[in-house]
């Protein structure tokens, strides 16, 4: 086969899991201050689901192909010019970044400071679970400032970023609630969970109040904003895609109205992240949660297995 070519996961029009599949495409050469990297597994990601399916195809466009992919593991397989903070052969992770996808494939460039070295003794496939940790990180310790002894709010806490914020509350000394569907309950208590809800059993006014509350969903913002204390910090990572400009209008209201700004951010980590996330497993506070394993070709049914719902932490899908 030809070596100048690579495998990747694309689409040539928005749609279901379906319009998936694996193609040949060129494969990348890193620019200067860029890293290729052989990837050897990645996760999948309500985003790029989001990207898929047409929704935020104001964002993404309309030019096809189009590709998957948001975060990685690897090894280093060349250096562009300019980077010597790298070596070929080291183990790393990444996230591609707010310019697009594209890990969903052989190999893929980034920017040397996107990526973070795994640490020894991490399986590098499990080790895919957790790139996208280090927006629970981000979330919990730089937007909302947990503190030990509050009380945590985690809704979703059996997906990507909730399983991780769940552990890493446990860790920071909270007191963790953790909103999942019945049949992830007992899932989230063993990651740390003090108090473990279904969702669907309770609505948001029966749950308390809490100090801090991270939603991973995007929708009933309001009514998630009514549980805070005096002083407390609502933080979400999403909005609702059936209703965007409401639910975005909602957010940027939300600072000059009422008590309690719900803090809305994308993540987009670099190296010192990275290296906070290494930490983390390293002192135990934190461990990958893989629900399933996938082969490339079986991406589109990873991504139909996410959009059904109930995942307890990550789907990950190996490249080689």
């Amino acid at each position: 086969m030809d070596d100048r070519t690579m495998r990747a996961v694309l689409f040539d029009r928005f749609g279901g899991p379906e319009v998936l599949y694996v193609g040949r495409i060129p494969r990348p050469e890193p620019a200067p201050g860029e890293v290729l990297v052989r990837v050897r597994a990645f996760s999948v990601n309500s985003g790029e689901v989001g990207v898929r399916s047409g929704r935020l195809r104001l964002f993404t466009g309309r030019k096809f192909p189009q590709r998957v992919g948001l975060d990685f593991t690897g090894e280093v397989a060349a250096l562009g010019a300019g980077v010597t903070d790298l070596a070929v052969g080291d183990r790393v992770w990444g996230i591609v970044g707010r310019t697009g996808f594209g890990s969903a494939a052989e190999y893929v460039t980034v920017r040397s400071e996107r990526l973070g070295r795994v640490p020894d003794g991490l399986d590098l496939v499990a080790a895919a679970a957790l790139p996208v940790a280090t927006t629970a990180i981000t979330a919990l310790r730089d937007k909302a400032r947990l503190r030990p002894g509050e009380r945590l709010l985690v809704r979703g806490a059996a997906g990507g970023v909730g399983n991780a914020a769940v552990q890493l509350g446990k860790a920071a000394g909270a007191e963790v609630t953790a909103l999942a569907r019945a049949a992830n309950l007992d899932f989230v208590r063993t990651l740390g969970a003090h108090h473990a809800i279904d969702h669907r059993a309770v609505p948001p006014r029966g749950l308390g109040q809490f100090d801090v509350v991270l939603d991973t969903a995007g929708t009933d913002l309001r009514a998630f904003r009514r549980l805070l204390t005096a002083g407390g910090r609502m933080v979400t990572i999403a909005f609702d895609l059936a209703r965007p400009a409401a639910s975005l209008g909602y957010i940027a209201a939300s600072a000059v109205h009422g008590g309690g700004r719900v803090r809305f951010f994308s993540g987009n980590p670099k190296r010192a992240l990275f290296d906070d996330l290494a930490r983390q497993v390293a002192e135990g506070g934190l461990r990958p949660a893989v629900d399933r394993f996938f082969s490339l070709e079986e991406t589109a049914a990873a991504h139909r297995a996410l959009e059904a719902g109930g995942v307890r932490g990550k789907y990950v899908v190996r490249v080689d």
